[in-house]
């Protein structure tokens, strides 16, 4: 059966279908009704309209398909309430998923136990190298968190500095860090020159740092994400 792309629609039909899911009340528990996630369990409100439809990042969601084979090791960097956690471990991945805010991260652990997940989770921001700092966000259920000067205190790990530590080298990450992008990938140069597979949002900036380390980009569909592979 073909997915429907509820995020994608426009028009009066539109208005009207997302008028009448928002009068589904926040908490309740519901199946995903298509998808890889079809019949997995999600919690109304935890974020945007479109995980529990199952059509969250419609595009991006081929991009992991396609790339994440059985027990290849996964990174979802600001995973946020785990929609491609849950995704990446039914495609057969081993997922690490780190997210740092409080919030997000209660969820995350929600939708792990309601479904019987096994995947990693490390309550830590992931940036150009370790330490502690500060996360913020706009107290909006579908953004991530991101580091600032204040908010909630929080670990911070580099990518290279979790592989030291004895973490798996990923064969596919997700980067979705709210303009830290370019830290990330900065602190992950030791793996970058091995080569690895990345689905990232970011800017040309976060682009032309990848072309130089002898990455190509693909566009993904969505606006402001491409995915990077070693040339």
């Amino acid at each position: 059966m073909k997915m429907i792309n509820f995020s994608g629609m426009h028009g009066g039909f539109s208005r009207f279908l997302r008028q009448f899911l928002y009068l589904i009340p926040k908490g309740m528990i519901l199946p995903i009704p298509q998808g890889i996630l079809k019949g997995k369990k999600w919690i109304v409100g935890s974020s945007n309209i479109g995980c529990w439809l199952g059509s969250y990042e419609f595009e991006n969601q081929k991009f992991f398909e396609r790339h994440i084979k059985k027990d290849h090791v996964v990174y979802d960097i600001g995973a946020h309430v785990g929609f491609f956690s849950l995704f990446s471990e039914q495609l057969g991945g081993r997922v690490y998923a780190f997210e740092p805010l409080s919030r997000n991260y209660y969820y995350l652990l929600k939708h792990r136990q309601l479904n019987n997940g096994t995947f990693f989770h490390i309550r830590a921001a992931i940036s150009d190298k370790n330490g502690v700092g500060k996360i913020s966000d706009d107290f909006n259920s579908h953004s991530q968190a991101r580091l600032a000067h204040e908010g909630e205190e929080v670990v911070i790990f580099s990518v290279d500095g979790l592989i030291e530590m004895g973490l798996p080298r990923p064969d596919f990450i997700k980067i979705d860090v709210e303009g830290n992008t370019l830290n990330v990938l900065k602190g992950m140069t030791k793996l970058l020159n091995r080569g690895t597979k990345i689905l990232c949002e970011g800017d040309e900036e976060d682009k032309k740092y990848l072309i130089s380390m002898g990455y190509s980009i693909e566009k993904t569909g969505n606006v402001s994400d491409f995915f990077a592979v070693k040339s």
